[in-house]
């Protein structure tokens, strides 16, 4: 681990850590520092900046930041690319926080305000493990980043949003980490155990679900942040990313089945939505054997989601599609036979 220009004796102990995981993010994250830094609250706060050695500008301008904010801005890195997961452990090791905050690098806070009701928040209410709020995507154009008028979670309701939230976690995931402000004592009992695995393809199901299962959840119905709807984001890159990044999730989703499938109130179906979009980027992959697994796993949990005439169209046309490559290699092998025995 190496930390760049650390700030000398900072004068206080922050109560908020702002984690901000940054790799290949030069057009973004000045935006989303900029946020960070125009929050209007009364205690102090740190912003560690994990940056994932970005081949371009990131570091750079992440430094550039540094030099006029030591004492708000650290910047924790490495000799080498360890990935997502791992460059989030390793800068939440270096958090001081008693909570902490998430925006990563393509990301960014809206609301100057979002931090301080957050927190008072979570002040008078020793229960709650997270706190989280509505936000709104972006959405890349010819001419640059249109952001949404609507909020994500307009018309759903605090009471839907928040308090026990264990099943709906399950479900769906409906705290976006740029608007999470999460307990530092759960993300370490996180770490500890089976879902704090540092190979995960991703942090915010198994911070949902684990906070979920052990604590209530508030939420503040504002607007607080944009989502950037990346292009070169994992879930919305080529469909054999796409495909690897799912094979990963269902990997998550089986480990906190393990995990707190005792409970009476785990219900094994709520993994329908990871198989079935895992079947339906298998079947974009052009990936017949991960398909069928996606596809057997479905059925297993929820027989009627998998009966959906769409995936059932799908699975045919993909045996269809390997039938005609089989024979196509069949009658290329014949005629290959043919041309040898003309010879």
């Amino acid at each position: 681990m190496i930390e760049t220009k650390r700030p000398e004796s900072p004068t206080q102990k922050p109560l908020v850590s702002i984690l901000m995981l940054a790799y290949r993010h030069e057009a973004y994250i000045a935006q989303a520092i900029e946020g960070v830094l125009a929050q209007s609250c009364d205690f102090p706060i740190e912003l560690i900046i994990a940056e994932d050695c970005s081949p371009d500008a990131t570091r750079a301008i992440a430094e550039i930041y540094q030099c006029r904010h030591p004492e708000v801005i650290r910047i924790v890195t490495g000799d080498e690319n360890i990935g997502v997961m791992r460059n989030f452990y390793r800068a939440l090791a270096q958090c001081r926080g008693a909570y902490v905050a998430f925006c990563e690098g393509d990301d960014y806070w809206c609301n100057p305000t979002k931090l301080a009701k957050q927190i008072a928040m979570m002040e008078v209410d020793a229960g709650l493990g997270m706190t989280h709020g509505n936000y709104v995507t972006a959405r890349p154009s010819q001419t640059g980043w249109v952001v949404g008028g609507r909020g994500a979670h307009d018309g759903r309701g605090s009471d839907e949003l928040s308090g026990d939230m264990f099943s709906l976690s399950l479900r769906e995931l409906a705290p976006r980490t740029c608007t999470m402000v999460v307990r530092r004592v759960v993300l370490d009992d996180l770490g500890d155990s089976v879902l704090g695995n540092p190979d995960y393809v991703a942090g915010d199901l198994p911070i949902t679900v684990f906070c979920a299962a052990n604590w209530r959840i508030g939420y503040l119905d504002e607007v607080v942040a944009v989502y950037r709807l990346s292009p070169n984001s994992a879930t919305r890159n080529s469909f054999q990313s796409k495909l690897r990044f799912f094979e990963g999730l269902v990997k998550i989703r089986d480990d906190i089945e393990a995990t707190f499938g005792h409970r009476a109130d785990f219900d094994r179906s709520s993994a329908a939505w990871v198989h079935d979009t895992h079947a339906q980027i298998a079947f974009r992959a052009n990936d017949p054997a991960a398909f069928a697994q996606a596809m057997r796993r479905l059925r297993e949990i929820d027989p009627r989601s998998a009966g959906r005439f769409g995936l059932r169209l799908r699975q045919v046309l993909l045996a269809h599609q390997r039938l005609t490559l089989a024979s196509n290699k069949l009658i290329d092998f014949a005629r290959s036979v043919q041309t040898t025995f003309r010879s």
